[in-house]
């Protein structure tokens, strides 16, 4: 039996059918949309659009956002916060006067270390 027989012998069940495919295409559709969405990094903004449009799924999308977002995060590394010494930028004394190093591993070595760190 094709199609057209069927529908003309059986109308209400081949609504009923075509109702319900329609109803889960659109849910497959919009989870599809949604997935792809979650990509919100402004790297991918272009590839999800362009996956969105075509009906790529996000397996299918994944290689080109992860390429993406690789790459993003080698044209700009996240910078480094740190806190100014305590006793002025650069300076090598400590807050007694003194001129020691302080011991390695102490809280003061470890700022003074963090201090040093160039921040670009």
């Amino acid at each position: 039996m094709d199609r057209p027989t069927f529908k003309a012998e059986h109308p209400d069940v081949y609504d009923e059918v075509m109702a319900a495919g329609i109803a889960q295409g659109v849910t497959q559709e919009h989870e599809r949309v949604e997935a792809l969405s979650k990509w919100s990094d402004p790297a991918c903004a272009a590839i999800v659009a362009k996956a969105i449009t075509d009906g790529s799924s996000l397996v299918a999308a994944t290689p080109e956002l992860m390429g993406a977002m690789v790459g993003a995060a080698a044209e700009n590394p996240p910078a480094i916060e740190t806190d100014p010494p305590e006793n002025g930028a650069g300076a090598e004394a400590s807050a007694e006067g003194e001129d020691a190093e302080p011991e390695i591993g102490s809280d003061k070595w470890i700022k003074d270390a963090i201090a040093r760190v160039p921040v670009a």
